[in-house]
């Protein structure tokens, strides 16, 4: 799945990201698996469409999840680990958490 999405995006995934996929911490149907960290390869594309990340407007952006409404989560390609939120009815973006690993926890 991860060559998948870097080649379908054209894009390298932060290895955080592909360590976290690699060994996934969520059950399936989980709240976290089903919204905050997807697992699913069609849902992780059309998150990450182009159309939708003009809306965010942040360069390098890769969409993780959601909180299944109006806000979704996200990870800059630098591999800086922080992650932040962008919400549809505001149109900001902020810190949603430090690093990865609060971020999983």
């Amino acid at each position: 799945m991860i060559e998948q999405i870097e080649d379908s995006l054209n894009i390298n995934l932060p290895v955080f990201y592909k360590n976290t996929l690699l060994n996934y911490p969520f059950t399936l149907h989980s709240f976290s698996h089903e919204f905050m960290l997807v697992n699913d390869l069609e849902i992780i594309l059309s998150y990450n469409q182009l159309d939708f990340l003009k809306i965010i407007n942040k360069p390098n952006c890769f969409v993780i999840g959601s909180d299944g409404g109006e806000e979704y989560y996200y990870i800059l390609l630098n591999d800086n680990d922080t992650v932040y939120t962008y919400s549809l009815e505001t149109k900001k973006s902020e810190i949603y958490s430090n690093n990865w690993t609060d971020y999983i926890n």
